[in-house]
């Protein structure tokens, strides 16, 4: 105890918060997770997050850096979180708590299941594409044929 006393407490600007701090604040309306050791308050994001608030409450107070990455977001996402950033974690093993156990419950699988839909509509799309271009040929064939067999049966008749 006299040890956690010497560290510091929740300061921001990029300084060390403790992870008894961080664990504080996994609710809807005081919402922190850390990912790669860097603290963010994702309260005023939560809502907007793409892969619903449930995600994030998932991860809320905890390291979510496991669930982060397991879900391959861009460079984009990455900046996003930067106006967020409060400080870095103390990354003793003892205080460093992790979202472990089933991948559901950290919110990765209901946002691979996204990815995967949209791969689906994706080759989807395409196939219903590749299909109204194969139709459209066939179209263009049979028009190319009648119009051969008229003009043949023109010249006949001549």
């Amino acid at each position: 105890m006299a040890a956690e006393a010497l560290r510091p407490k929740c300061t921001l600007g990029g300084r060390t918060l403790l992870a008894l701090e961080i664990r504080k604040h996994s609710s809807p309306n005081d919402l922190w997770m850390t990912i790669h050791g860097k603290v963010y308050d994702v309260t005023n994001f939560a809502t907007e997050h793409p892969g619903g608030v449930e995600v994030l409450l998932d991860c809320g107070g905890v390291d979510a850096s496991e669930a982060f990455d397991d879900v391959a977001h861009s460079d984009l996402a990455h900046e996003m979180l930067e106006p967020y950033f409060i400080g870095y974690a103390e990354l003793s093993k003892e205080s460093r708590p992790v979202v472990t156990g089933d991948p559901e419950k950290a919110g990765t699988r209901k946002v691979l299941k996204r990815q995967e839909m949209m791969k689906e509509l994706r080759r989807q799309r395409t196939a219903v594409l590749v299909l109204t271009g194969v139709a459209f040929l066939c179209v263009l064939v049979v028009m190319v044929l009648q119009k051969i067999q008229w003009l043949s049966l023109v010249r006949a008749g001549t």
